[in-house]
C-alpha cells in the first residue's frame, strides 16, 4: 500500500489540493496521513519572555489539533480515513524528517491561498522539502 504525507499549516486546504489528494489516494488505494508541525518559539533568547512563549506555543498546538481534524473530517466525507499527526519544531525539517523516517512514498503540498506576507515563509519551506527529501514532493498551486 502506498502511503501519501499531507503536510498542512494554519492555512485552509485549497481544494484543488484536496481534490487531487483525494484522487490520488483512491486510485492509489493509497493510506493518507494529514501532518502539522507547529514552529516552536525561541524561548533561549527571550528567556525572560518563557511563560508566555509557554502559553502562545499551547494556544498553536490546540488550534493546530483542530485544523488537521476539520481537514480529516473532510476527508471522511470522501470515504477516506486520514489519520492526523502534529509535530514541534521546524517545519521542513520535520516534514522532511517524518516522511523518511516513516517511509512515505509521496508528500503532498499546497501552495495555493497564500497572500503575499506568508509567501516567503511557505515558498521556503516548500523549497526547503523540495531540495532535501528523499521522498518525492508534489507542489499543487
Amino acid at each position: 500500500m502506498q502511503k501519501i504525507l499531507l503536510p498542512v499549516d494554519i492555512e485552509k486546504l485549497s481544494d484543488k489540493t484536496f481534490k487531487i489528494t483525494c484522487d490520488l489516494v483512491q486510485k492509489l488505494d493509497a493510506s493518507l496521513v494529514i501532518l502539522s508541525v507547529v514552529p516552536f518559539s525561541d524561548k533561549h533568547s527571550h528567556p525572560q519572555l518563557s511563560n508566555l512563549l509557554d502559553m502562545k506555543d499551547e494556544h498553536f498546538v490546540e488550534y493546530a489539533e483542530k485544523i488537521v481534524k476539520d481537514i480529516a473530517e473532510r476527508f471522511k466525507l470522501k470515504d477516506i480515513d486520514a489519520q492526523t499527526v502534529l509535530l514541534k519544531g521546524n517545519p521542513a525539517d520535520e516534514i522532511i524528517r517524518y516522511s523518511e523516517e516513516e517511509q512515505f512514498d509521496l508528500v503532498i503540498m499546497n501552495t495555493q491561498n497564500i497572500n503575499s506576507t506568508k509567501r516567503f515563509f511557505v515558498g521556503s519551506v516548500t523549497n526547503k522539502v523540495v531540495h532535501n527529501s528523499n521522498v518525492p514532493v508534489l507542489i499543487i498551486s
